[in-house]
């Protein structure tokens, strides 16, 4: 029950119902290369968060809402999917839907799986980064998994999990988040140019263990570097908890908690080194931004961070919470110079060797130019 009643799929165009939640940015970094492709001709976007391809005429969105209304109230997003939801069964009943895509597997992701079940049309599984076991340690997780025509991972690492897991391989895609620029190398700043020895970019949540770099601060402090600077710069549910933790512990003064910015490369070009701390991760695109700012990365060894972080090369990879690890390697950068300049630009030429093939927005449509293809091919056998 692959695809079925494919019409526009023989006719070499589409029409895609897309349901999904994430940041703007993660959003349109996914999403967006699909919306471009020549073949797709209209895109049903269920989204509570809002239309951010309010400026593609050929995107539709399933809920007339205030941004700002739905996502202060449970209710409402309830509301929201209840709505979009029925809007997508009435397309589909009238021929309008060829392809299901969910970003994210719960909810968005079981929505998407079950009304492509229920019409028999294929359906694409866009994964965040988080740890895959996250998904498949429940049946429903694996059903869900199961029932994708294709799935959409961050690496190899997370492809290769699923594999191993008795996924079919030729199902699995690696689909990066778009890097939309590739910065000249920066010059080393000189020490009065640079105020953050460390900086970590991202959500402040749970998974993302931002108190063991807080304690590594602690550590570092305790090493000799009384004046140790880091900022943090994001924003999340963990926040008064982490300065809470940082007070705690005397480190307050060494931190700065930026908060959320939509310009974190100003921050990014007066630092030294990039931290990553998470217990589970894909691969974050606040690494490879780091790295597009020629700057070496301590980072936990989780999931797939070693496709872009080689070890001893453009940075140190480390055992999840292990303090001591990251504050030993972080200390070398520290005190060796020439070591983190050498790592800084060969950071930098790792990503700007893989940009063109593997994170521009060009690669990005690639992919789905091939998913799409896999579809079509798919429907003209059935």
């Amino acid at each position: 029950m692959l695809i079925s009643g494919m019409r526009n799929f023989r006719d070499n165009s589409v029409r895609v119902a897309v349901i999904g939640g994430l940041s703007d940015e993660k959003f349109l970094s996914k999403i967006e290369p699909l919306v471009k492709l020549e073949n797709v001709e209209k895109v049903y976007l269920c989204r509570w968060r809002g239309n951010v391809l309010a400026q593609y005429d050929k995107v539709q969105n399933l809920w007339i809402c205030e941004h700002e209304i739905v996502c202060s109230n449970h209710l409402l997003r309830v509301l929201h999917d209840v709505i979009c939801m029925f809007r997508l069964v009435l397309l589909t009943i009238h021929g309008k839907v060829d392809l299901f895509v969910g970003v994210y597997l719960y909810p968005y992701g079981l929505y998407a799986g079950v009304l492509a079940k229920l019409f028999s049309k294929p359906f694409v599984l866009v994964t965040p980064g988080s740890d895959l076991r996250e998904y498949t340690a429940s049946r429903k997780g694996q059903r869900i998994f199961k029932s994708a025509s294709f799935i959409g991972v961050r690496g190899s690492d997370s492809k290769d999990k699923l594999s191993h897991m008795g996924f079919d391989r030729q199902k699995i895609f690696v689909l990066h988040n778009v890097l939309h620029k590739i910065v000249e190398p920066h010059q080393i700043a000189a020490p009065s140019d640079i105020h953050y020895d460390l900086i970590y970019t991202g959500y402040l949540r749970k998974l993302k263990r931002i108190d063991v770099l807080i304690k590594v601060v602690l550590q570092l402090k305790c090493m000799g570097f009384d004046s140790i600077k880091c900022a943090i710069v994001g924003d999340g549910a963990e926040k008064k908890k982490l300065i809470e933790l940082a007070e705690r512990l005397n480190v307050l003064q060494n931190i700065d908690f930026i908060g959320y910015t939509d310009n974190v490369g100003k921050y990014l070009k007066r630092a030294k080194i990039f931290v990553l701390t998470s217990e589970s991760e894909g691969l974050p695109m606040s690494i490879i931004e780091a790295m597009a700012f020629s700057l070496p990365v301590v980072s936990s060894s989780v999931n797939d961070i070693p496709d872009i972080v080689d070890h001893s090369v453009t940075g140190y990879l480390v055992n999840p919470n292990d303090i001591e690890g990251f504050s030993g390697y972080i200390y070398k950068l520290l005190v060796d110079e020439p070591l983190r300049v050498q790592m800084s630009l060969s950071s930098y030429n790792k990503v700007a060797s893989l940009y063109e093939s593997s994170f521009s927005f060009d690669s990005i449509m690639n992919v789905w130019r091939t998913i799409l293809l896999r579809a079509k091919t798919s429907a003209d056998h059935n």
